[in-house]
């Protein structure tokens, strides 16, 4: 995963097309996403290690059937 982030608002649509464009160039990059509030200066060092089990999978389907909700609104 990618997270981009930013000090001002977030221009959507530079945001999408970089969300679009950066799995396509870096194969090892399946989610790309917008990190709210300040912007992130250095390598994020505490994720979480998660598994993909059903329940996970669940989740990740609702996120993404959210955010391509807001995408088609905009």
């Amino acid at each position: 995963m990618v997270g981009l982030s930013c000090d001002d608002d977030p221009d959507w649509a530079d945001l999408e097309f970089l969300a679009k464009l950066i799995p396509r160039v870096c194969h090892n990059v399946n989610r790309v996403c917008y990190i709210a509030g300040k912007m992130v200066k250095d390598q994020v060092q505490d994720i979480t290690p998660t598994y993909l089990t059903s329940n996970v999978l669940g989740t990740l389907r609702q996120a993404d059937y959210m955010a391509n909700q807001v995408m088609m609104m905009s």
